[in-house]
């Protein structure tokens, strides 16, 4: 399982290959949009964000977390929402990943 690291109040961009389940590529040329969806292990949506395509056809997105994403250390869950058409076709990782915030000891 995939965990992404980021220190408390780091505003960290964050670029993801989506694959399948054979670790290929996933082309992502079908797709108009894709939101970055985190949530706290209770299921509280912490994030539902639009996230940008960085390459479509080598299924490369990205997400430039905000300040309030980083902001509560914790373990969080995380994935990838594409959509066409404003409907929602296709989730990556299906299982999730990890982000792990962990605390800033200096201000």
């Amino acid at each position: 399982m995939i965990e992404l690291k980021i220190k408390e109040g780091h505003l960290t961009d964050f670029t993801a290959t989506v694959r399948d389940s054979d670790n290929a590529v996933v082309d992502l040329t079908d797709y108009d949009a894709v939101n970055f969806v985190m949530v706290d292990l209770s299921g509280t949506v912490i994030v539902n964000g639009a996230a940008t395509f960085v390459d479509k056809a080598n299924g490369q997105v990205t997400y430039n977390f905000a300040e309030a994403d980083v902001a509560d250390p914790g373990k969080y869950k995380a994935y990838f929402s594409f959509s066409t058409g404003g409907v929602k076709k296709l989730a990556s990782p299906t299982e999730y990943f990890i982000i792990n915030i962990t605390e800033d000891l200096i201000d």
